[in-house]
C-alpha cells in the first residue's frame, strides 16, 4: 500500500465529518440531550410527586398566615379560614378563627357561668399533627364537659415556634382581655433554643418583617414566578436549594442549635418569664 493510500485510511477530522463548524453541531446535540432530559424529569415529577402541582403562591394560600406583633415575634392573622398542614397527610386541617386562635369562634366577652381556660405554648399546644377539633386543648375541653363541667371553655392559644416570653407578652397584651379563670403555660422546648445565648431577648428576637422574601410562599422576581408556574422540576429543585441554604423546621422557623450548657443570663431571663 502506498503512502497516499495509507494516509486516506486515517480517521477523518471532525471538520470533515460535521463540516467546517464542528462545535455548532456538538453544541446542538448536547443542547438537545439536555432538553430531552429536562422534559423527562419534568414528566417524572408531575406523574409521581405526592404533592401534586405546587407553587409558592399555592403554599401561601394553604398555610398559616402571621402578622407582626410588638409583644411577641408574631401572632396568627385573625382571618377565619382553614389551612392545610401537609398535602401528603390528607385530612389534617386547622381552622384559624376571626380572633387569631386555633379552633372554633369564641366571644371576647365571657358568658356568665363559663369557666374559661387559656392554654399558651408553641407547637405542642397548637398540636399540628391532629385535625380540628382533635387538638388536645379542645379534646380536654370535651373530656371535662363529659365529666360534668358543662360550662368549661378552653382556648387553644398555642402558636408554632413561640417560647415562654412570647406567651407572656401575648397574655399581658391581649389574653387577659378574655377574662380567663385559668391560664396554662405548656412550654420548654422552644425555650431551650434560647438558653445558649447571653444576648438579651430584646436584642435577640426580631419581629416578623412584612414583605420579606420567603422562598416557601413567595417569588424572588418575575423570572422566578414564571419558572415556578411552568416547571414543577424547577419548583422542587428550588425548594431543595433554599432548604439547604437556610434549613427550616416544621414550625416554619430556622433550625436552631442548642447549647450543652445554658447561659446564666439566659437562664435568669427564662426564670423571670416563667415566674411572671
Amino acid at each position: 500500500m502506498s503512502l497516499p493510500e495509507a494516509m486516506s485510511l486515517r480517521p477523518r477530522a471532525p471538520a470533515q465529518i460535521f463540516g467546517r463548524r464542528p462545535a455548532v453541531g456538538l453544541f446542538a446535540a448536547y443542547g438537545l440531550a439536555v432538553v430531552l432530559a429536562a422534559a423527562a424529569a419534568e414528566a417524572y415529577v408531575r406523574l409521581t410527586s405526592r404533592y401534586g402541582f405546587l407553587t409558592p403562591e399555592m403554599v401561601a394560600r394553604e398555610s398559616i398566615s402571621y402578622e407582626p406583633a410588638v409583644f411577641a415575634r408574631h401572632v396568627l392573622l385573625p382571618e377565619s379560614r382553614t389551612v392545610v398542614f401537609d398535602r401528603n397527610v390528607p385530612g389534617i386541617r386547622w381552622h384559624i378563627n376571626s380572633l387569631g386562635y386555633r379552633g372554633r369562634e369564641f366571644s371576647r366577652i365571657k358568658q356568665a357561668g363559663v369557666t374559661r381556660v387559656l392554654v399558651y405554648g408553641g407547637s405542642a399546644v397548637f398540636d399540628m399533627y391532629l385535625p380540628d377539633p382533635n387538638d388536645w386543648p379542645h379534646h380536654a375541653e370535651r373530656l371535662l364537659q363529659s365529666q360534668g363541667a358543662a360550662k368549661v371553655e378552653i382556648v387553644n392559644a398555642g402558636i408554632p415556634g413561640h417560647a415562654t416570653a412570647d406567651c407572656v407578652g401575648r397574655l399581658f397584651a391581649e389574653g387577659h382581655l378574655f377574662d380567663p379563670d385559668v391560664v396554662v403555660l405548656y412550654e420548654e422546648w422552644n425555650d431551650l433554643k434560647l438558653l445558649g445565648s447571653s444576648t438579651p431577648l430584646l436584642r435577640q428576637l426580631k419581629p416578623l418583617q412584612p414583605g420579606r422574601f420567603d422562598p416557601r410562599t413567595g417569588y424572588a422576581n418575575v423570572v422566578d414566578r414564571f419558572l415556578c408556574e411552568r416547571s414543577q422540576l424547577f419548583v422542587r429543585l428550588r425548594y431543595r436549594y433554599f432548604g439547604w441554604m437556610s434549613p427550616m423546621g416544621l414550625e416554619g422557623t430556622p433550625v436552631a442549635t442548642r447549647a450543652s450548657e445554658p447561659d446564666q443570663l439566659a437562664l435568669a431571663q427564662y426564670r423571670l418569664a416563667v415566674g411572671t
